[in-house]
């Protein structure tokens, strides 16, 4: 019988273990407990992810020790697969909830890692914790009333340092659909009215457990008007300048540029 042979990834908040650029799989026989299992194969050979302070890197090979160095989700995932994307997303999100779910939030009693299930059991109340996922919605937003077609685009507060420009995103309100949401986050942020809208695809983004929902939105009416609490410009910029010479736009790999990409395919002339 073969043995079965796990993958190990190990997390620094949103850093992973890399060698040469690319997530690091340690392979080992026996899991620590402290790890949480991100994934598997048909033949049973699993794919775990552990914090680095549960885990001592002096112990495994110096010529591999030597390689490692921790890169951020943000920079490795224009490098990953859409599997790989999913996995590393995973793995941040399941150890964070570990992290942050060590008490029950009704009663305060200290909390036990359910036996099957993702999840957190209080033995005092039985009261079970799930990862909590958010759902955002990202939308590109198309003009085509110019004489060339164009995207809104806009550069967040929170982007100050980097002067990228990116598609409009924000988080469902309780009670609200996705496509309420959108019309209501374009108007809270840009003032804008759209309509037809298409839905696009969706990715995991771990910042902290969202997962964006992307749609296609074509301009309605209003004048750009700016939320300045959220944003420092927005604009609708032609689809033909969005070239080398153009904004500065999201990361390859990201929703966000996937949209933006979509976009100049289907529309630029």
């Amino acid at each position: 019988m073969t043995a079965l042979h796990h993958s190990l990834l190990i997390c620094d908040n949103d850093k992973f273990a890399c060698i040469g650029g690319l997530p690091f799989f340690y392979r080992c026989e026996d899991v620590p407990a402290q790890a949480v299992k991100v994934d598997s194969d048909e033949a049973g050979n699993s794919i775990y992810a552990i914090a680095h302070q549960d885990i001592d890197l002096s112990q495994l090979p110096e010529e591999i020790t030597g390689q490692i160095e921790f890169l951020r989700f943000r920079h490795l995932i224009g490098s990953l697969d859409a599997l790989q994307t999913s996995q590393l997303a995973k793995a941040m999100q399941l150890l964070r909830f570990r992290q942050d779910h060590q008490f029950c939030s009704r009663c305060g009693t200290p909390t036990e890692l359910h036996l099957i299930e993702n999840a957190t059991v209080c033995p005092r109340c039985h009261y079970h914790q799930y990862p909590r996922v958010q759902p955002c919605m990202i939308t590109a937003i198309i003009k085509t009333t110019a004489d060339k077609p164009q995207i809104l685009l806009a550069h967040h507060l929170r982007a100050t340092d980097s002067k990228m420009y990116t598609v409009l995103a924000g988080f469902v309100e309780v009670g609200e659909s996705l496509e309420q949401c959108v019309h209501r986050e374009v108007m809270e942020e840009v003032g804008l009215s759209v309509s037809n809208l298409r839905y696009f695809g969706s990715q995991p983004w771990p910042f902290p457990s969202n997962l964006m929902v992307g749609f296609i939105a074509e301009y309605q009416s209003g004048d750009i008007t700016i939320d300045n609490n959220e944003l420092m410009d927005a604009q609708f910029f032609d689809i033909d300048s969005l070239d080398e010479s153009g904004p500065i736009i999201p990361p390859k790999g990201t929703i966000a540029y996937q949209l933006i990409e979509w976009v100049k395919q289907h529309y630029q002339s």
